[in-house]
């Protein structure tokens, strides 16, 4: 079967702890990579966009099973799409 994973990092911690998030994501996207799964990071609010891409950008590092969605609504959406572009988006 053939799936895919969606996480919200602030369910994982991140507004409590970003190294606790980092860890918690890690373990997640990790166990994910054995099952040759996706893990897609959801953008909630602005206010957690820059942490959440520093994550997926520190998480593949190690892994390339990662993703995020990009809101179309945030106002600089359109340069999150070409500064990501090597990751799976979902816009």
């Amino acid at each position: 079967v053939e799936g895919h994973i969606s996480v919200k990092p602030s369910q994982l911690g991140l507004d409590i702890d970003y190294d606790f998030c980092y860890e918690n994501l890690m373990e997640i996207v990790g166990k994910a990579h054995e099952y040759n799964m996706h893990v897609n990071f959801d953008q909630e609010t602005y206010a957690r966009l820059q942490p959440t891409f520093d994550l997926m950008e520190k998480i593949s590092e190690t892994y390339d099973n990662i993703g995020s969605v990009i809101q179309s609504y945030f106002f600089n959406a359109k340069e999150n799409v070409e500064k990501y572009k090597n990751f799976r988006l979902r816009i």
